[in-house]
């Protein structure tokens, strides 16, 4: 934070993540989002693309079901590799 007006303070970074999940038979049924986006580069695509669906209160679904999860993946690869 930086400093404002009248001794307050103004947030300058920040990381908000929400998760709602729904416990129930089977794999839970979970929504997610990431309201500052996953980069602080500004030329990504993921730099603020949540943003819009956060204001309209639009959560993303997500699933713990790997074979789903492949099935959409952009890419799959190893991280260090």
């Amino acid at each position: 934070s930086t400093p404002w007006e009248n001794g307050m303070r103004k947030a300058t970074q920040g990381e908000s993540y929400i998760l709602m999940v729904k416990f129930g038979d089977g794999l839970p049924i979970i929504e997610s989002i990431n309201v500052y986006g996953a980069s602080n580069r500004a030329d990504s695509p993921h730099f603020a693309d949540q943003m819009e669906r956060f204001i309209n209160r639009d959560l993303k679904p997500m699933t713990l079901d790997k074979a789903e999860v492949l099935k959409n993946a952009k890419r799959v690869y190893h991280p260090g590799q």
